[in-house]
């Protein structure tokens, strides 16, 4: 059949050739998608990932807009303050005004030297 019948050598060559090659082609198409699949397991896992950092990061956000101060808080607890600090300043003052009414007192008091 090869000597003068329907297939040549080159003919033969030529179709074993196309099947190695054939072969090949698929062959790096099947690594290429089972890389493909190995990316989309690793980007799904990325995500999930990601979706929970957002949860506990809106967590966060709940806790520390519940435990850090407003600025109206602060301001009133700034106001507060001041009006301590003005209270603790006047009773300062009306013992300043005893002590001196004592000591001119106890001057009066004083038998005088001369």
């Amino acid at each position: 059949m090869l000597d003068g019948g329907l297939v040549s050598w080159g003919a033969l060559i030529a179709g074993v050739t196309a099947m190695i090659m054939s072969a090949g082609f698929w062959l790096k198409i099947g690594a290429k998608l089972n890389k493909a699949d190995a990316a989309e397991r690793i980007a799904a896992s990325a995500l999930g990932k990601v979706d929970l950092l957002c949860m506990q990061l809106k967590e966060y956000e709940i806790k520390a807009a519940t435990d850090f101060a407003s600025k109206g808080g602060l301001a009133e607890a700034e106001r507060r303050f001041a009006n301590a600090v003005e209270g603790l300043s006047s009773r300062f003052d009306r013992m300043a005004e005893r002590l001196d009414r004592l000591l001119e007192t106890l001057i009066d008091r004083r038998p005088h030297r001369t």
